[in-house]
């Protein structure tokens, strides 16, 4: 079995670009028209992810992990036959078939998409004339959970594309878009499902205070280590498994996964609750940010909740997956307050 990694130089070296392209905006965003910066920015992105996504796209068929799974998926759809992965998944399959195209065109368009679907949202979080977004996507490239999506659970990524455009448009009030685009991503990958109703009650999610999601993290917290989710989980994906509806993973006795209470599955999803608490330490949370970082939470409480499942990691890496940009914002309005603070001091 092969594997891929993008701890090489030649990454190194297109992250290095990025962030010299932020240096360059921070020092000129005053001296240079804007419009020049941000084309500057642009084809940077989008180079990048080109390059990036090539890379992760051309990796050998033995890959280890789904790689064979999919090209043996798409072997099928060229020969007439068809398979029941999510349907939206299905019909870009479908087409890239009828256009000609090989698998491979397949695997480098999710991670080429996931790069600008997040560098968009990272927009839509700190602003254009922000260096910020050219920061976090330096970082996302080496972040695990883009590797994993982008040449692994393929089919959630071409999802998280979708909810990263949602997101966007839920940051800038667009409310019935953010929806529409959840309820897509679904047709990607039917976890994603957990994402609508936080879309959905969106006006409700922002105003909860941060005592409330802590008591609710505690609480759920404690019902998954003493296996309280159990039965119930047990009861509710076997129904829906036998309704065809999705695979009872935990119903193989041979699988190899570890279910139950996790301490660093939980350490890991808690971390968002850290985030968000950090958001409200600053009273930054009554803008999109407030929402963001809320909802981020409820997917990691979720997480703890489903530790019961076979690869209920898939529902972790809704809320892990945008823990970069959490932390980058974070750093940067630390930092904002930090540097006016000693400017005072210094008065």
């Amino acid at each position: 079995m092969a594997y891929i990694s993008l701890y090489d130089e030649s990454i190194y070296g297109l992250s290095f670009f990025l962030f010299f392209v932020a240096v360059v905006k921070i020092i000129f965003i005053k001296k240079i028209d804007f419009r020049l910066l941000y084309a500057l920015e642009i084809l940077s992105i989008f180079t990048i992810a080109m390059v990036v996504a090539y890379y992760i796209g051309t990796r050998p068929d033995n890959t280890v992990g789904d790689t064979e799974t999919y090209v043996s998926f798409y072997t099928d759809l060229m020969q007439g036959s068809s398979n029941n992965f999510d349907i939206g998944f299905v019909v870009i399959s479908q087409w890239f078939v009828f256009l000609g195209l090989s698998y491979i065109s397949l695997f480098v368009l999710v991670p080429f998409l996931l790069l600008v679907s997040y560098y968009r949202l990272c927009l839509a979080l700190f602003g254009y004339k922000s260096s910020a977004p050219l920061i976090v996507i330096a970082l996302f490239i080496f972040y695990p959970f883009f590797l994993s999506l982008s040449a692994n659970v393929i089919r959630q990524g071409y999802a998280v594309v979708i909810i990263n455009v949602g997101l966007a448009a839920a940051i800038n009030n667009k409310y019935k878009k953010s929806l529409a685009s959840s309820f897509c991503a679904i047709l990607f990958h039917k976890s994603s499902i957990i994402i609508f109703p936080l879309l959905l009650f969106k006006r409700y999610i922002e105003k909860i205070s941060f005592r409330k999601v802590m008591v609710i993290w505690m609480l759920v917290s404690a019902a998954s280590y003493l296996g309280v989710f159990k039965n119930l989980i047990s009861y509710f994906f076997g129904v829906l498994s036998n309704e065809m509806l999705l695979i009872d993973y935990s119903a193989n006795p041979t699988l190899d996964y570890q279910v139950g209470f996790r301490v660093d599955f939980w350490l890991f999803s808690s971390l968002s609750i850290f985030f968000l608490g950090a958001l409200k330490a600053l009273g930054k949370a009554d803008q999109g940010e407030g929402f963001l970082f809320c909802m981020i939470s409820f997917l990691s409480i979720f997480h703890i909740a489903m530790f019961d499942i076979a690869f209920n990691d898939r529902f972790g890496m809704y809320a892990w997956v945008f823990y970069p940009l959490e932390a980058i914002y974070l750093v940067r309005i630390y930092g904002f307050n930090f540097v006016h603070y000693s400017a005072r001091r210094l008065k």
